[in-house]
């Protein structure tokens, strides 16, 4: 099966632990989750950015998506910014070492517990 719903380039992808669930970013500025049983969106959310990534929490109740000099930390739940992580340079990498607590790397040489 094809999902489509960007109206430009996909930039980043990420699943959830469940595998029922996927999450899409575009060049067109949005972000789609996926219901993959029903392989149809299940939401669509205007982002302020292009994200370059997106990451999904062990127990998969949160999702991190990177965007230029910031990551925004998702509720699954309400598909709404929790919090967010701003950076003096683009965030390249990030992994959840808890549901709570991130580490980020990007451009400069350090990585960041959040």
């Amino acid at each position: 099966k094809t999902l489509y719903k960007h109206s430009a380039g996909v930039t980043a992808l990420a699943l959830h632990p469940s595998g029922k669930l996927a999450f899409s970013a575009g060049k067109d500025k949005k972000m789609i989750t996926w219901n993959l049983v029903k392989a149809r969106p299940a939401f669509i959310s205007n982002i302020k950015g292009i994200a370059e990534m997106i990451v999904v929490s062990p127990d998969g109740t949160r999702y991190a998506v990177g965007l230029h000099r910031r990551v925004d930390i998702y509720s699954i739940e309400t598909a709404g910014i929790e919090y967010t992580i701003d950076m003096k340079t683009r965030p390249n990498c990030l992994v959840f070492l808890t549901n709570d607590i991130v580490i980020v790397g990007g451009e400069s040489p350090k990585a960041e517990v959040q």
